[in-house]
């Protein structure tokens, strides 16, 4: 009873009282006036169907995305990553990609320009405008105010990214490795920045920030190849963790590539760069940096989790090795006894046929071999 009386008013509590639940003394007229105002608003509220549509459209498109970008992480190499993120941002933004790759085309020699059209692959492109663009940096005087100054010249902060693009290309592994994509967009802020950038030293910080991100990006990228691409042990154990740690650094790339479009659309404005106080103090360099800040600090967290799981994983694989070593080390041992002189001397002892009679001539015997789990009672004197 006590049980029952207690449910009761558990009960009663975790129910919401119902706003059509009043007490005794409201009047049935205050009931009506407040279903007829909740009417009322209903009507006066009318419902969009297109602009439901298009958001269960833009639902649906995201949705879509995310799958397909699932599956290109699952066998990816991490080294492709730089391509993931920027065909994924294309697939947001589209007119924001198309008009950063406008622009970059736009600064290119005209005999580069024409070549560039030729190229299908995005990152072919990116190396050739990389190459081209730090060309440009390394040689061309820039005019700060009424002097001229070579890149030497340039603030410390400036040389540090000079130095880390050139370093990148006279280290590529390959014709047009797959961070060119990232570094052509540093190439490209560069003389822009250089221009601006003693009015306002955030703005060669800022870029000096993202291209220690593309270069750390480097690195990752070796040790994650060495680690495991190279290695020809299977991880699916561990399959979730590693498209964990490559989603989380492909957003992080994705940030990366967003700043450099929107940046280098911006600055490379002649309008914009006409009144350089409104470039300096353009509010999206600081929000796209922020989101960068972000991007890494979410992205930190997750290789955090990433090292704890690698270590797992080592210690794993080394007790497994383990095991390995001293399995082979027991099959060496057993096949490395030579049975022949045992078995002759056994066969010494016994007369010639011993046994033949259940061996090879009993069809019970035959059967009981031939099913699982039988057992076979023996019952005699020996060698009978």
């Amino acid at each position: 009873m006590r049980f029952k009386k207690w449910f009761g008013r558990w009960k009663r509590k975790q129910s919401p009282p119902l706003s059509t639940q009043q007490p005794d003394v409201v009047n049935s007229a205050d009931a009506q006036i407040s279903q007829s105002n909740q009417e009322g608003a209903h009507l006066s509220v009318p419902h969009n169907t297109n602009d439901s549509t298009i958001d269960q459209a833009n639902i649906n498109a995201s949705f879509k995305r995310s799958e397909n970008l699932q599956v290109r992480l699952e066998s990816v190499p991490i080294r492709q990553l730089w391509n993931v993120a920027y065909e994924t941002l294309r697939e947001e933004d589209a007119a924001l990609i198309k008009e950063y790759e406008i622009k970059l085309q736009g600064t290119v020699v005209a005999g580069l320009s024409e070549t560039l059209q030729l190229k299908a692959n995005i990152q072919e492109r990116m190396w050739a405008i990389l190459q081209s663009k730090m060309d440009d940096v390394n040689k061309t005087k820039l005019r700060f105010g009424s002097s001229e100054v070579t890149v030497e010249d340039v603030s410390r902060v400036l040389l540090n990214v000079v130095k880390s693009a050139n370093s990148f290309i006279s280290q590529a592994v390959s014709a047009s490795p797959p961070a060119s994509i990232a570094w052509a967009g540093v190439s490209f802020l560069l003389p822009l920045i250089m221009n601006i950038s003693t009015q306002n030293i955030a703005l060669a910080q800022g870029l000096e920030y993202v291209s220690s991100l593309v270069a750390q990006s480097q690195v990752r990228e070796e040790l994650y190849i060495k680690r495991y691409e190279l290695r020809t042990e299977d991880h699916e154990e561990f399959q979730q963790s590693h498209h964990e740690y490559k989603a989380s650094l492909e957003r992080l790339y994705r940030q990366i590539l967003k700043f450099q479009a929107k940046s280098c659309c911006y600055y490379s404005n002649n309008s914009t760069l006409r009144h350089t106080l409104d470039a300096v103090n353009w509010n999206g360099w600081d929000q796209l940096l922020n989101d960068i800040r972000e991007r890494e600090q979410r992205f930190l967290a997750v290789e955090r989790l990433w090292r704890d799981m690698q270590r797992l994983e080592e210690r794993l694989a080394t007790e497994n090795a383990e095991s390995r070593k001293e399995y082979e080390k027991l099959l060496k041992w057993l096949s490395d006894i030579d049975h022949s002189s045992l078995y002759n001397t056994a066969r010494e002892i016994h007369q010639d046929g011993t046994n033949e009679w259940l061996i090879k001539h009993s069809e019970e015997f035959n059967t009981w071999r031939t099913t699982a789990r039988s057992l076979l009672w023996l019952h005699g004197k020996e060698s009978n």
